[in-house]
């Protein structure tokens, strides 16, 4: 397996960066890492991450039915619901939610990853179209010092295609160790030390893949510490 980090001038827009973005979807397809260096400012970051724990501290958790619910809610978890084994917080986002005003500073970077994605993918989206109903579900999640993790998984190819992931963590200030890992039959690639805070990580969706404990050897703690990161599921 390997992995390639990629720089582009994103002041252009994504518009003009659609054949650039196609040639990386097709590598990515191919089963490779990719890093797309420096999409966001990290200032812009860390303004999105203080809207998540302010918006998390006036909301009690929730656990709605994610497919059916018209409002943004959170909920910790601590391998239950999922049968696979993990420790994180869950944000998931809907902007149209009249309690998600204090959240727009990330739906503006939610729909430039959609705009990404959909460039990824020019080819792959017609051989396989969206069932009716599915949608890019805007989703956050935070891997806490102390002991988050997501243990190994995978996801079906389709509809999805390429997964996302941006970092909204910066190592050796926000954490240590703990890091989206990826493997297949030639080896692994682990992303700590190359996707930075602003990347966003691309990756073959039906890629087994974990996230690694994060800094294990400290209390746990909930905040703005650990790994937090930006995902975009086609649900």
């Amino acid at each position: 397996m390997n992995y390639e980090i990629v720089e582009l001038d994103w002041s252009q827009g994504v518009v003009a960066l659609k054949e650039d973005l196609s040639a990386v979807g097709q590598r990515v397809l191919d089963g490779n890492i990719v890093i797309l260096s420096k999409v966001f400012s990290e200032p812009l970051m860390d303004q999105c991450k203080r809207a998540l724990l302010d918006w998390q501290a006036s909301n009690a958790p929730t656990n709605p039915n994610r497919l059916a619910t018209g409002e943004s809610w959170w909920r910790r978890d601590v391998n239950s619901p999922s049968k696979t084994s993990h420790l994180f917080e869950t944000f998931c986002l809907v902007f149209s939610d009249h309690n998600s005003g204090s959240l727009e500073v990330l739906k503006e970077v939610f729909d430039q990853m959609g705009e990404i994605w959909e460039s990824l993918l020019p080819e792959f989206r017609k051989a396989n179209p969206e069932k009716p109903g599915a949608q890019l579900r805007p989703q956050a999640i935070h891997y806490p010092k102390g002991g988050g993790f997501f243990d190994w998984h995978v996801h079906d190819i389709a509809p999805q295609g390429i997964g996302l992931i941006v970092g909204l963590s910066k190592q050796g200030r926000d954490f240590e160790t703990g890091g989206t890992i990826f493997r297949d039959n030639t080896g692994e690639v682990d992303t700590s030390d190359i996707h930075d805070i602003g990347d966003i990580c691309l990756f073959r969706y039906d890629l087994e893949h974990a996230v690694g404990v994060v800094d294990p050897e400290y209390d746990l703690e909930w905040g703005a510490t650990g790994r937090w990161t930006m995902v975009l599921p086609m649900m």
